[in-house]
């Protein structure tokens, strides 16, 4: 769950280069370069039997034109086409309930068949793995919490086809 911003995986390459380039100081072949990395990562959700993905994406995230309305349209269209493969589910998080999930901040819920849970927590200078038994219940047990408060599946689909639209029709008021 990211809930400012849309999560790596399911960016399109003109959201992950107006994000990834927000960052001041690199250059454009390091912008480049971290897109190109990005989009690489991506094929694990290509394979012949991909994992199962849930993202919870919050509201705001979809909400915040980072690239600008063209760019956002197009990310709008890209969830939703994911949404529609059989081993991805995407809900999303409205305003009216993303106060909680907002708190939490941005992280990755992992069940590994060979390892167990493990819950990756992430900010721009880092990441870290935590695999206590605790930290990991306390993150499953809130992100449950998360899964009530989110629109269903179905909802979700009409509610990205519907900010696609009005990103759609906004004139661009400029790249973010």
């Amino acid at each position: 769950m990211a809930p400012s911003i849309v999560p790596g995986l399911l960016q399109i390459e003109g959201y992950a280069r107006a994000m990834i380039g927000l960052v001041d100081g690199r250059s454009q072949a390091e912008i480049d370069s971290w897109v190109d990395v990005r989009m690489e990562r991506q094929a694990v959700t290509k394979k012949w039997r991909p994992p199962t993905f849930t993202y919870f994406l919050c509201e705001s995230a979809l909400r915040c034109p980072i690239g600008g309305n063209p760019v956002m349209n197009e990310q709008m269209l890209h969830l939703a086409f994911l949404a529609g493969r059989p081993q991805m589910t995407i809900r999303v998080v409205p305003f009216s309930a993303a106060a909680y999930a907002s708190a939490m901040g941005e992280f990755t819920f992992m069940d590994f068949a060979d390892h167990g849970r493990v819950v990756y927590l992430v900010n721009m200078l880092a990441g870290l793995f935590v695999e206590s038994a605790e930290d990991v219940a306390v993150t499953r047990a809130n992100l449950e919490r998360v899964a009530w408060d989110a629109l269903s599946e179905e909802e979700s689909l009409e509610f990205l086809a519907q900010v696609a639209r009005a990103y759609d029709r906004q004139p661009d008021e400029g790249a973010q």
